[in-house]
């Protein structure tokens, strides 16, 4: 399985076939928004040729539905949307989920639970809400990612509308 598919599916591969996986291996991805660096629409051809089903969150289905190939990965029966409910994309691992602020719809953190294992996932964090701790508390695993570096976005060269929508508390 697989969290966001926003590298491409060759490199991907390469990257799984040197941790001992192959592609035709991965049987889910379970996406946290539609960003670019979260799922690129190449993915599609991938994904319905390898039968890999994309679980999205209600909130981000109608930007899915806009993806192009995306009539292909829907004939396929591929896509699966969860809403604020427990989801298991493979058997032995339950997931839930977590609604976080960024940009307009937001994305979506991750609990993996194989029931020994519980791991937290979470992506393009603008600033940690109570919500996103309560639902990490006693994790095993924490893979956390934020949005930018304070210093980091104030020295660079993006116009300061920009720098204000990202520094914004929404990533």
């Amino acid at each position: 399985m697989l969290i966001d598919a926003g590298f491409g599916p060759l490199r991907t591969a390469k990257w799984l076939s040197n941790a001992g996986v192959q592609l035709e291996q991965v049987k889910a991805v379970c996406v946290t928004h539609l960003d670019q660096d979260h799922f690129r629409p190449r993915w599609i051809p991938t994904l319905v040729g390898f039968g890999i089903r994309v679980f999205v969150h209600q909130w981000h289905l109608y930007a899915l539905e806009k993806t192009e190939g995306f009539a292909d990965l829907h004939a396929a029966g591929l896509v699966e949307v969860f809403d604020g409910d427990a989801f298991e994309p493979i058997a032995g691992i339950d997931v839930s989920c977590v609604q976080l602020p960024h940009d307009h719809k937001g994305t979506v953190g991750f609990t993996l639970d194989t029931g020994d294992t519980r791991i937290g996932h979470a992506t393009d964090l603008g600033h940690v809400p109570p919500r996103l701790i309560e639902q990490f508390t006693g994790v095993d695993l924490l893979a956390l990612e934020s949005n930018y570096d304070p210093d980091l976005q104030l020295s660079s060269a993006r116009p300061a509308f920009l720098k204000r929508r990202i520094m914004g508390g929404k990533g």
